[in-house]
This record gives structure tokens, sequence and C-alpha cells, in this order.
């Protein structure tokens, strides 16, 4: 289970981070930068993995805007009262909560400019608001592969950012997702690999 259960959603991961990417010329040579700076042109470590702080940082956003789970279900073991700005909402034990991620980490009073693709948010402690970041979930049931699918994301994001440069190949328009139980594009997404000079293959 450890190694395949995070298979799919882990591939996901990788393929809007690599999206977000190319939104931002800026991102991406602050991201190569670090990576020449600490691998030097050999192949990464584990070590490095943990080292790479601006693409981790990089990765948490994507991950913010894009969570490959889009939302999360839990069983209410116990009657809930919550307050709301219109009448009290009274939950019952049974209940099954859906927690919708996209919401939450696009909210404006969480997130300032949510709508935007801006890693640098990660470097500060803007998420100090419990639950405000959760998409691997949280709790007793949050992805026992969290770890593990954060080393497998940052590896194959460090992999294709030493060599490549990333260009988005096709109208920004023509870009939509779906959001099922898995957030995938509504159609294929195609993505431009430019061989960066003086790198070797």
């Amino acid at each position: 289970m450890f190694l395949t259960s995070g298979y799919l959603t882990t591939g996901v991961a990788i393929s809007w981070t690599i999206f977000c990417i190319t939104q931002d010329r800026d991102v991406q040579t602050k991201i190569q930068n670090e990576i020449d700076h600490v691998l030097k042109g050999r192949l990464p470590l584990y070590h490095d993995l943990l080292n790479l702080d601006y693409l981790t940082q990089v990765v948490k956003e994507s991950l913010r805007l894009c969570p490959p789970i889009p939302f999360l279900s839990r069983y209410l073991t116990k009657n809930i009262n919550l307050e709301t700005s219109d009448d009290p909402l009274n939950l019952l034990a049974g209940t099954v909560i859906l927690y919708p991620l996209t919401s939450i980490h696009e909210d404006e009073i969480i997130t300032r400019n949510s709508k935007k693709f801006d890693p640098s948010r990660f470097s500060s402690n803007q998420f100090n608001i419990p639950y405000s970041h959760c998409p691997f979930g949280f709790g007793e049931r949050i992805c026992p592969a969290e770890k593990l699918s954060m080393i497998e994301i940052k590896l194959m994001v460090c992999l294709i950012m030493q060599r490549f440069h990333v260009e988005l190949a096709m109208p920004l328009s023509k870009v939509s997702r779906d959001e099922k139980f898995i957030l995938m594009a509504r159609n294929d997404i195609y993505i431009k690999l430019v061989p960066r000079k003086g790198v070797e293959e």
C-alpha cells in the first residue's frame, strides 16, 4: 500500500507542478539557479532534495492551487454545533462531511491573492491557521505516504528543471480543470521541453 497508494495522485501532482512553473519565468529561473547551486551538475541525492528550499516552496504552492484530491471526507462521531454568519449549524453524529480543499486553499481570508501562483508565500508563516493547507489531508487519516510523495514530486521536478526550460505549448485558455475525485485536466496539457544550454545530457 505504501508504495502504490500515491501512484496516480503523485503523477497528477507532478504534472500540475510543471504546468504552474510554465506560468512564471522568474519562478522557473529561481528553481534552476537553486538546483545548479546545490547540485553543480550532478544527479540529486536524497539529502539534496531536503535542501532545495525554493523547490519545496514551489511544490507546496502547486499543491495549494491544484491539490490532486480536491476534497476530503470525515465521519462525525459526535454532534457538533457550528457558529456561522447566518444561523447556527447543527451537525449530527453519523453525518459525512466533505472538506473542499480547493475552496479552503483559495480563501482570501487565509491567502492573499489566492489565485496567484506565488511560492514565496511558503517562505513565511502565512499558513498558521490550522488546516489552511492540507493537500495530504490531516489528523489520524492523513496520507501515510506524504513524505514519500513529496520526495517523488521534488525528484521528478528537479530532474526536469535541471535539464530543460518548460513552456506551455498551447493557449492558456484551453487549460481547464476537471474536479472529480482526482483533480485532472479536462483536456491534455501540452508542455514544450527546451534543453538548457550548457547542461550535459
